[in-house]
Order: structure tokens, then sequence, then C-alpha cells
């Protein structure tokens, strides 16, 4: 893992949230859609850092779900990572 990209992974997750909140109390709609998906992006991203994977791509779920099958990984975190899927697809 590498702790600099998780940390950056989460700052942008973090950030856009924080936005997607603020545009949601001003209404802002587009606005408000657009970073709470790119929150949602980089929250995925920075679950695959913590596997040692950095996904340059906006569709971080597809890595999730290879590490959700993949039978290396323990099952208990295999079934945390299908559960939490929809959230990124």
């Amino acid at each position: 893992m590498n702790s600099h990209e998780d940390a950056f992974y989460r700052y942008l997750a973090r950030g856009f949230l924080k936005e997607a909140e603020e545009d949601q109390v001003l209404k802002r709609w587009r606005a408000c859609v657009s970073n709470a998906q790119l929150s949602a992006e980089n929250s995925g991203q920075g679950i695959a850092v913590l596997f040692g994977v950095a996904p340059k791509t906006h569709q971080p779920h597809t890595y999730l779900a290879k590490l959700a099958t993949d039978r290396r990984n323990p099952e208990d975190l295999r079934q945390l990572l299908i559960e939490a899927l929809p959230n990124f697809q």
C-alpha cells in the first residue's frame, strides 16, 4: 500500500463530498451530482489502493469486483467488497 496515494484519494473523496453537500443546500443539482460521483469514484479508488492497486479510472468498481472474487483475499473481506460494489457502479 502506498500511504501517500491512500491519503490522496481519501482527501479527494472528502473534498468532493463536502462540495456535493454544499451544492445540495444551494440547490445546484448538476454540481451536486457531479461532486457526489467524484466522491464515490475517489472512495472506490482509495479502497483499491489498500490492495496495492492504483486505478487511474472513473470506474473503480471494475477493480473492486476483481478483488471481491479473488480467493487470495479473506472471505469476510470479499463479502464486504461485494456488499459495497453497488455504491460504485
